[in-house]
């Protein structure tokens, strides 16, 4: 049994298709590494879109900003939560 808040579902929810409506304009420059759904990175990658990690944080995912930077430390934190419910979604889907 996964116990998680309705606030954290909601925001790892946010890399669902139907969510992505509320993808902010203009992003900051990436500090860190983001965990993001493969299919939203890809989707990133290749029309340079804004994607949103595992943490809430929105980024353009980019092969230069990945060289020398530290893995996001709250997206390690919610990894194991986040890969639960996307376990869970895809059960029932």
């Amino acid at each position: 049994m996964v116990s998680i808040t309705q606030a954290r579902l909601v925001q790892l929810m946010a890399d669902m298709p139907e969510y992505k409506e509320g993808a902010p304009r203009d992003v900051a420059a990436a500090t860190h590494l983001h965990y993001v759904g493969t299919t939203f990175l890809v989707d990133g990658f290749v029309n340079s879109i804004p994607v949103r990690g595992v943490c809430g944080a929105w980024f353009i995912p980019s092969r230069s900003d990945a060289s020398g930077l530290p893995i996001c430390p709250q997206c390690e934190d919610e990894k194991p939560a986040a890969q639960a419910v996307l376990d869970l979604l895809r059960r029932q889907g």
